[in-house]
């Protein structure tokens, strides 16, 4: 009861510290100062009281591919390199042609290989333990499930339930995102009409970048084939890039927390306003949050199951995100580097018992091979890393980034985001969750959340103010901070269902708060 009590205080000063940012009518530096003082001491207490935590451990590794795999996953990479040099040089026509067509079938031939059925099991982790109940009973309990902090929250809730509450989350995150697509917003927002007749006229969008590999123009021009309406196309893409991130968000949650969290994890990515916003209005940096997502999920895998089958995708996921956003790029360098560095450290810490070698080695092999087009087309043209703004300070960037996330004023003009780029409970949430991530840094997980956090705010940092708003730039930034929502709300529900447990049902517990998740972000 302490525990819970007094995390709850810690996300009163949290909320407290959000209000001070908020609650006065001009928006000043010095408020960021002042809240951030309050969301120190707030995500001390909460780390403080947050317990022990872990991510979720993988049920089962393979020890290596199959025959026909092996075969298909050296020729996907040999395909991937070549195609991706070939393209990276874009000599123009049919050669072109030729060498992406070729780049295109080294990513598939790799996660085939990958995937293919019939790989070893290296080995596989108890399904279940032994745990005495509070009436002194032995109890079967998942071993998925198991509770670093109590025994009441380790069997909540049944696998269909989970199931059900999922996609129940999930038909809600898509029916706000395509519901009256057309209409809401009218007409068109912000550079819409210009990008509605670029693509009608075959020109690149403003948002497509020189050398990137520019997934939402592809996927925009896919969709106005079959349409031949251009905004409405860019809408939909927007659409259904937002509805992709929040399923793959629910991968991200899959990991940080139990299975009978996931469900209200989810919640605070598919009541976003602002990413609501962003995949209704065509906003190209919606692709940005598309892909961290992304490569946060498959990196978050290929470090609890330690085989090729994840560290393939996931070496790929961080290539394209590498490709394909140009100002990110220092940042996902960095961000690449830790998580292979992650990947040695676990490796060492297995030893023997399980190869990582190999799987690492051939993740960052599909990492250069994703992005060689862009390394190539960098190389030659001399734009690889692309400058920052020269003339406004990384700091006064930095502090204009943080105020954008809580102030109004500061962001968007829509009926979506009347209270910042995060709501007030969202934004506390993410402070307190920091605080859980500092208390368990020692976990690989925790690690790769704080460096692609630290990597991407740093290069946020540097971008041009004038010419991308920062409501664009920092949804390369949602999907981490909600992250680290997710990880203080497995803290909540944890503490929650520890105290109250042996009165109420846990899974009636966890609903009630879900419940109360669902209305606290959507009202």
């Amino acid at each position: 009861m302490l525990r819970i009590t007094l995390q709850l205080v810690a996300l009163a000063l949290a909320l407290a510290a959000v209000r001070l940012v908020t609650g006065a009518e001009p928006f000043a530096p010095y408020l960021v100062r002042d809240g951030l003082l309050v969301a120190v001491a707030a995500a001390l207490l909460f780390a403080w009281h947050a317990g022990g935590w872990r991510a979720t451990p993988a049920p089962r590794s393979v020890a290596g591919l199959a025959g026909f795999g092996q075969l298909l996953w050296l020729t996907g990479l040999v395909c991937l390199v070549a195609g991706g040099i070939g393209t990276g040089f874009d000599v123009g026509g049919l050669p072109h042609l030729i060498a992406a067509l070729i780049w295109g079938l080294g990513m598939v031939l790799v996660v085939a290989g990958a995937w293919w059925p019939g790989a070893a099991a290296d080995y596989d982790l108890p399904a279940y333990r032994w745990e005495k109940d509070a009436d002194g009973h032995f109890v079967r309990v998942a071993a998925a499930d198991q509770a670093v902090d109590g025994n009441r929250a380790a069997a909540i809730a049944s696998p269909r339930r989970v199931a059900l509450a999922v996609i129940a989350v999930l038909a809600l995150a898509l029916l706000l995102r395509v519901w009256d697509l057309t209409g809401t917003p009218p007409g068109c927002a912000a550079s819409e009409c210009i990008n509605g007749l670029r693509l009608v006229d075959g020109q690149p969008l403003t948002f497509s970048q020189p050398g990137a590999f520019n997934l939402f123009e592809r996927i925009a021009r896919l969709i106005y084939s079959l349409t031949g309406a251009g905004v409405l196309s860019l809408r939909l893409t927007a659409a259904v890039m937002g509805f992709i991130t929040v399923l793959l968000f629910a991968g991200v949650a899959r990991r940080l927390t139990r299975p009978a969290f996931i469900a209200p994890a989810l919640l605070l990515i598919a009541l976003s306003p602002w990413h609501i916003w962003a995949s209704r209005t065509s906003d190209g940096w919606v692709e940005a949050a598309l892909l961290v997502t992304l490569a946060l999920w498959l990196s978050l895998e290929a470090l609890a199951h330690a085989d090729l089958r994840w560290w393939a995708p996931a070496g790929l996921a961080l290539g394209l995100l590498f490709a394909d956003v140009p100002l990110l790029r220092p940042a996902v360098l960095l961000w690449s580097a830790a998580v292979i560095a992650l990947g040695v450290w676990a490796g060492f810490r297995r030893g023997r018992r399980q190869p990582w070698l190999a799987p690492l080695a051939g993740g960052l092999a599909g990492t250069l091979g994703m992005a060689a087009p862009a390394i190539v087309a960098g190389w030659r043209g001399g734009g690889l890393f692309p400058t920052g703004a020269a003339d406004v300070p990384w700091l006064d960037n930095t502090v204009t980034l943080t105020g954008s996330l809580l102030r109004p004023d500061l962001t968007v003009d829509s009926p979506f985001a009347l209270a910042g780029l995060l709501s007030a409970l969202a934004a506390a949430l993410v402070i307190v969750g920091l605080g859980a991530l500092g208390r368990n840094v020692r976990q690989p997980a925790a690690l790769l959340l704080g460096a692609g956090l630290l990597a991407i705010g740093a290069s946020l940092g540097r971008a041009d103010l004038s010419i991308t708003p920062p409501a664009a730039l920092l949804l390369a930034l949602l999907p981490l901070l909600l992250a680290a929502a997710t990880l203080a709300l497995d803290r909540l529900l944890a503490a929650l269902v520890e105290a109250w447990g042996g009165v109420v049902r846990p899974a009636r517990l966890v609903t009630a708060a879900g419940i109360v998740l669902l209305l606290a972000l959507g009202f």
